[in-house]
């Protein structure tokens, strides 16, 4: 079973995604688990989702922003993966909504 403070790297590949991100990182950082390590990865983007992921890195220090050429969202993965001493690791694209889910439920899954 997860510990309550063993740290979950939550890796964000986004590309031109000003439109989501906001809410992305929002259902994020609402989540049960707080050891989180959220590190949002800029894939060249040419909008201003970077601007919008640094404006909420200022309010919450557990979100990082990395960028890189566009090489593709395997590459940011990889990249955002490999940027984290976390224990254990979740993938969220930055168009997705990660439902709030009681700590109880939540755990065992992260385990597995």
């Amino acid at each position: 079973m997860i510990q309550d403070n063993a740290r979950v790297g939550v890796v964000v590949p986004m590309f031109n995604a000003e439109r989501t991100i906001r809410a992305t990182l929002t259902s994020i950082c609402q989540q049960e688990h707080q050891a989180l390590d959220i590190i949002v990865v800029d894939d060249g983007s040419t909008d201003q989702s970077a601007s919008i992921v640094a404006s909420c890195a200022e309010r919450d220090r557990r979100i990082r922003l990395m960028r890189q050429s566009n090489a593709g969202v395997t590459q940011a993965r990889n990249s955002g993966a490999a940027s984290t001493g976390a224990e254990f690791l979740a993938f969220v694209d930055a168009d997705d909504l990660w439902a709030r889910t009681p700590g109880s439920a939540e755990k065992p899954r992260l385990a597995e």
